[in-house]
């Protein structure tokens, strides 16, 4: 199987993904975990595991919904996107956690307010390339932004 230098794809939640994020030829396991709070109706947390030392990161992240994203860039980076959906006034608002996930240590990168760029009611374009990507910008309230992924890992315009 062939592996390409540079891909996104998207996690299924509360389900292993393999990809080798040590650079050692195995593949290691990558799981993200949403807990769902029915008391207020919406997520809390969410947990990450790999299984490259055994280790486990925890963070408390109120969001409606959730999608993790694997990146892994041509530079040999390796980054989890986190899309959080937030519903509230006008609709819904995304953010983006971003975390370095290379070597199976977690190093928070970032967080942003942007989401995938949706074309119409609810029909969003998936990220698939971190060389270029569309994504809408709520700080900025721009749609369908061609985008990158930077060297510490977080989206940036393509110009």
């Amino acid at each position: 199987m062939a592996v390409p230098d540079a891909y996104m794809v998207e996690l299924p939640p509360d389900r292993s993904f393999f990809a080798d994020l040590d650079g050692d030829g195995d593949l290691d396991e990558l799981n993200v975990t949403g807990w769902y709070d029915s008391d207020v109706g919406m997520y809390s947390d969410f947990g990450i595991y790999t299984d490259t030392d055994g280790y486990y990161h925890y963070e408390e992240f109120p969001a409606d919904s959730y999608a993790p994203y694997y990146v892994k860039t041509a530079a040999g980076g390796h980054y989890l996107y986190l899309f959080c959906e937030q519903l509230e006034g006008y609709g819904p608002w995304f953010f983006l956690k971003v975390i370095d996930v290379s070597n199976g240590r977690f190093t928070g990168v970032g967080t942003m307010k942007v989401g995938p760029a949706c074309i119409s009611d609810n029909i969003y374009l998936i990220p698939t390339d971190p060389g270029q990507f569309w994504m809408d910008d709520y700080d900025a309230l721009l749609q369908e932004v061609a985008c990158t992924v930077d060297p510490m890992g977080l989206p940036e315009l393509k110009l």
